[in-house]
């Protein structure tokens, strides 16, 4: 599976979980995500914050809650996927 699939994923699980949340602790999250047998490895997929800042961008369950111009890491994001079906 390409790796931008699997950090989408992981992105709406974690997005699921906490809701509101800036791009920071997003991708806090992604980085320490766990493998299916709890361990991080060397070879875990790594986002930067431009990268994860793109990625929540373009996904359609998530939208701006409240947006900073001068970083991105402030932007302050909420899941709204469980409100529409």
């Amino acid at each position: 599976m390409p790796r931008h699939k699997i950090m989408r994923k992981r992105l709406n699980k974690v997005a699921k979980e906490l809701k509101v949340f800036t791009t920071k602790q997003m991708a806090d999250r992604l980085n320490s995500y766990p493998n299916s047998e709890g361990k991080r490895v060397t070879k875990s997929p790594k986002v930067c914050m431009n990268r994860c800042h793109n990625l929540i961008r373009s996904d359609k369950e998530i939208v701006v809650k409240e947006r900073y111009t001068h970083s991105d890491t402030r932007t302050i994001w909420e899941y709204i996927g469980d409100e529409e079906k």
